[in-house]
């Protein structure tokens, strides 16, 4: 229902003297009820919005269709992901962190200091809206020793990154996980080490000269 409000929004810009009287849910689904509509799949849903664009010569969006799809597919059956046997999910390196913050806490991490926000919506990586039980004791027996490798994995984050994902999961939910230690040697979403400030060659030069410098 929203993309489709959005797309007739950009289309009334473009094309004002264009009739799009008839571009509407109710000739192209025979229903405007939200229920219905946001249950058809996507890429049908883009396909018989597209025939009608076609029939009334409006362009079409060349980032949708069959192809495009399959090429999305394509694309994500070629990224590595890391995947643990407790759970099903699969994460990709991109937005490791963040990503495993949600799974784990069942919310979006609050910025500039606010408490973590509870998902509303369902997500890749948390489609039932709560932390995922398995990946918490699965975090423990990493905290206590368990090995990260996993067979057919793509890739494997490190230690310190998923402990240091749980100590943040921690400070904002306590309690969770438990009683067990999270004591990660560098913790995830820590600022950077800055490098030391390297000296002029006028304070350089009168150090050698044995003056201290001003």
């Amino acid at each position: 229902m929203t993309s489709f409000k959005q797309m007739m929004h950009r289309l009334s810009g473009h094309y004002k003297g264009k009739d799009l009287s008839t571009l509407t849910l109710l000739a192209i689904f025979d229903t405007e009820d939200p229920s219905i509509i946001n249950a058809i799949p996507r890429e049908e849903f883009l396909a018989r919005v597209n025939d009608m664009k076609r029939k009334l010569g409006l362009p079409v969006n060349a980032r949708t269709g069959p192809e495009v799809a399959e090429r999305r597919a394509e694309r994500i059956a070629r990224t590595p992901t890391f995947k643990h046997d407790e759970c099903s999910i699969a994460f990709p390196r991109k937005q490791f962190d963040r990503n495993l913050y949600v799974h784990l806490s069942g919310c979006r991490p609050g910025t500039a200091g606010q408490p973590p926000i509870p998902v509303k919506a369902s997500s890749k990586f948390c489609r039932s809206k709560e932390a995922c039980e398995n990946c918490q004791k699965w975090v423990r027996k990493v905290a206590e020793g368990a090995s990260l490798e996993t067979p057919g994995a793509g890739w494997v984050p490190s230690r310190d990154q998923v402990l240091g994902v749980a100590a943040r999961v921690r400070a904002a939910l306590p309690g969770t996980f438990g009683d067990v230690e999270l004591y990660p040697r560098c913790r995830a979403g820590s600022p950077k080490r800055r490098s030391p400030k390297r000296r002029s060659r006028r304070r350089e030069a009168a150090r050698e000269r044995g003056k201290p410098p001003k």
